[in-house]
C-alpha cells in the first residue's frame, strides 16, 4: 500500500498501513529508538499515527534542529500544566 519517500530519496514500500515509528525500525532500531517526530508532507506527526497513502516523511531525532523547537514546544505544554494546577 503506502509508499514511504525518505529526505535522501529512497523509498520504502509497505503491504499495509504503517506508522512512522515502523518506517524508523525498518530503517533499524538504533533509529527507531532515536526517532522523536515524524513529518509527513510538512506537517508534524505523532510516530504512533498510521500512514495509509504515498508520502514524503522526514523522522527527526535529536540531532535534528527541529527536535529544539519540538522541546520548546512540549515545555510550554507542561508549564501550562502546572500554571493551572496552581
Amino acid at each position: 500500500m503506502p509508499n514511504i519517500t525518505l529526505p535522501d530519496g529512497s523509498v520504502r514500500s509497505f503491504d499495509m498501513p504503517v506508522t512512522p515509528a515502523d518506517v524508523a525500525a525498518d530503517i533499524g532500531p538504533g533509529f527507531a529508538k532515536a526517532a522523536l517526530l515524524a513529518v509527513v508532507d510538512g506537517q508534524e506527526w505523532d510516530l504512533t499515527r498510521p500512514v495509509d497513502t504515498d508520502v514524503n516523511m522526514a523522522l527527526i531525532t535529536a540531532k535534528d534542529d527541529a527536535a529544539l523547537a519540538l522541546l520548546r514546544h512540549d515545555c510550554a505544554h507542561v508549564m501550562a500544566e502546572a500554571v493551572l494546577e496552581l
